[in-house]
């Protein structure tokens, strides 16, 4: 596991500011967390074809819910996964997509007003 101490500053939505999609923000954090879990799995049962389905998701809707920095890690491990990279270079894009996510903040909602 990654420690969010070893792990950089946190990483807050560009969409923080908006009160009508924190929430929609937060609920993204928490699944970032579960993905984050299941692509650890999947690299524990060499599960390649779970790792590119979970990350191509990620790719395509990290930037969407403010992350664009996850977007191309995510984008690094399918494309890893498509081209069969060797066991290192595989493991160290998902670390890499692992610390950005781990790095993941929820917003806080706020008055709202």
């Amino acid at each position: 596991a990654i420690d969010k101490e070893d792990a950089g500053e946190p990483l807050v939505s560009t969409f923080a500011d908006d009160p009508d999609i924190r929430e929609l923000i937060n609920m993204f954090v928490e699944n970032l967390q579960a993905q984050s879990k299941k692509i650890v799995q999947a690299l524990d049962s060499n599960s390649l074809d779970s790792i590119g389905r979970i990350t191509h998701q990620l790719a395509g809707s990290a930037g969407g819910y403010g992350f664009p920095t996850v977007t191309p890690a995510a984008k690094a491990v399918e494309n890893n996964v498509n081209a069969n990279a060797d066991m290192p270079t595989l493991t160290g894009s998902i670390i890499e997509l692992l610390r950005l996510c781990n790095r993941a903040e929820m917003v806080d909602l706020g008055d709202e007003d």
